[in-house]
């Protein structure tokens, strides 16, 4: 394994991580959002409100690995990861 396969594992682990912090957030916020006896109706809509930011943020960081996943198969394809 190559120095820069290291670092590409490394920032895929970091950036799953990430969104997996994201995941959590975002079912904490949903289901603050729907305490209804406890809250008001402005903080439940602001916690529905960071349970649509936290889980879109999820699945941009997913679709990023994707796209940077792709991006390398591609490479690979065309010859770019021989050495």
């Amino acid at each position: 394994m190559t120095p820069a396969d290291i670092i590409a594992r490394a920032t895929e682990h970091a950036f799953e991580t990430v969104a997996q912090w994201h995941d959590k957030n975002a079912r904490l916020c949903l289901e603050v959002s729907r305490d209804d006896p406890r809250l008001n109706a402005d903080d439940r809509r602001r916690a529905f409100e960071a349970h649509r930011h936290h889980a879109a943020s999820a699945a941009a960081i997913r679709n990023k690995l994707s796209d940077e996943r792709r991006a390398a198969i591609r490479a690979l394809a065309d010859g770019g990861g021989s050495e």
